[in-house]
Formats: structure tokens, C-alpha cells, sequence
């Protein structure tokens, strides 16, 4: 799955950075340190995870951060497409 490729190594099980997990949907829609949710199902324009993933790779808060692999948008519009649909998991691949 995307997540699992793109954004576990930083927001998995091992490390939750920013107190933030995507593996564990409670935590994916609750957010992390920000306070900001994560996932706001059925609405990508008030999710924080498109949000940090549209901002440009120089900006201190892009996700995935410089020296990561950054997503393609075939996968933006997954995960864009994935939260409109009510952000059902298991997340998208």
C-alpha cells in the first residue's frame, strides 16, 4: 500500500513522528502534534495529510520531507480520491 511505502518508515509503527501514525486509523484521523486532523473523511480540503503532501518540496513542513521519495500524482490523486470517498481503511495502494 502507498502508506506503507511512502510514509511508514516516519508514521508507522516503529516512529511516530510528530506524534502522528498512519497505520492505526483512530490516529490517521486524529492528527498529530499539530493539532490539525489528520484525516477528515469524505472532505481532502480540511486534511492535514493532503495538505502537507501539496506544499512544496522546499517548505519545512512538506510531506514526505527532502531526501524522501515525494509521491507522484497518480498518488496524490489516490489519496485525494481515497478521503472523498470517507478515507476507508485499509488506506490506499
Amino acid at each position: 500500500p502507498l502508506f506503507e511505502s511512502k510514509c511508514y518508515a516516519c508514521h508507522g509503527p516503529e516512529k511516530h513522528r510528530g506524534d502522528y501514525r498512519l497505520d492505526l486509523r483512530d490516529h490517521a484521523l486524529r492528527g498529530g502534534d499539530s493539532g490539525a486532523p489528520g484525516i477528515v473523511p469524505g472532505d481532502p480540503t480540511q486534511s492535514s495529510v493532503l495538505r502537507l503532501i501539496l506544499l512544496p518540496r522546499d517548505h519545512d513542513d512538506a510531506m514526505p520531507p527532502e531526501g524522501k521519495p515525494g509521491l507522484t500524482p497518480a498518488e496524490i490523486l489516490a489519496i485525494a480520491h481515497w478521503i472523498q470517498a470517507g478515507a476507508p481503511f485499509d488506506p490506499p495502494s
